[in-house]
């Protein structure tokens, strides 16, 4: 472990941590096949970048796109820019990415597949990203550290069904719970829920995959309380804090928790 001071990368550190958007950038997905042929940079006011397409030859496709203000791509001219992948300026928004992905791979496959993917894809834009800021102020830790904190980052999807009782639009729920929900309801021949992906920070993926006892620590005490007590919600104390703090029996050893009870 080499340490050195990183007081100048804890600011994106934190942007890639909890997930704050900075500008947008370009996100270029297609079915074809496109190549950078010209960029103009006029004097940091017109920044235009100009891709053909690549598959039709004879008749050539042209598109002409308005980059942000002092911003630069990454590739350069003649660079292929594939089906399904993205065009990226050096402006951090990886929700853009996502959603763009998303939405390329669901015109081919199922939502969860979609969900999977997408996030398989995001993950490892975020696991370079964090490790490289550490690298850049000479720390170097295990990728392991940040590979649990990233995936829990991705576990969760937001519904955007609108016409259910259990979930309501907008709600923040774990991936495979409704994937089993989705799986449950296609069997018996009901409408399964949409929802799409969101990428949670740190802070917010604490509070989606606790109890309310859990978030009570954190921001809105007041606020968290009175609409839990107002939605009647449960509890069900399965994290070691929300034990503590209502003096249960803690999950410690290696035995059966079901054989101890008399």
């Amino acid at each position: 472990l080499y340490l050195n001071d990183i007081t100048i990368g804890l600011e994106s550190i934190n942007i890639i941590f909890e997930n704050k958007n900075i500008k947008n950038n370009i996100s270029f997905i297609s079915n074809n096949i496109y190549v950078i042929y010209y960029v103009k940079y006029y004097n940091y006011l017109n920044n235009i970048i100009y891709i053909y397409n690549v598959c039709n030859i004879n008749k050539l496709n042209y598109f002409k796109y308005k980059l942000n203000f002092y911003s630069y791509i990454f590739e350069d001219i003649s660079s292929i820019l594939y089906s399904g992948y993205s065009l990226n300026t050096d402006f951090y928004l990886i929700n853009n990415n996502l959603t763009y992905y998303f939405k390329y791979l669901l015109s081919n496959i199922n939502i969860y597949q979609s969900i999977k993917s997408s996030y398989i894809y995001v993950y490892n834009i975020l696991l370079e990203s964090i490790v490289k800021q550490y690298s850049y102020q000479n720390i170097y830790l295990p990728a392991i550290y940040f590979e649990l904190i990233i995936k829990k980052m991705l576990s969760c999807i937001k519904i955007i069904s609108n016409n259910f009782n259990l979930f309501k639009y907008n709600d923040i729920i774990p991936l495979y719970l409704i994937n089993i929900i989705n799986y449950s309801l296609n069997l018996n021949k009901y409408k399964i829920y949409k929802y799409e992906p969101i990428i949670l920070g740190v802070t917010k993926s604490i509070l989606a995959n606790s109890g309310f006892l859990t978030n009570i620590s954190f921001q809105n005490t007041f606020k968290i309380l009175s609409l839990n007590i107002l939605t009647n919600k449960i509890d069900w104390l399965l994290d070691i804090k929300s034990k503590i703090i209502m003096t249960d029996l803690l999950p410690v050893g290696n035995g059966w928790y079901r054989y101890l009870t008399v």
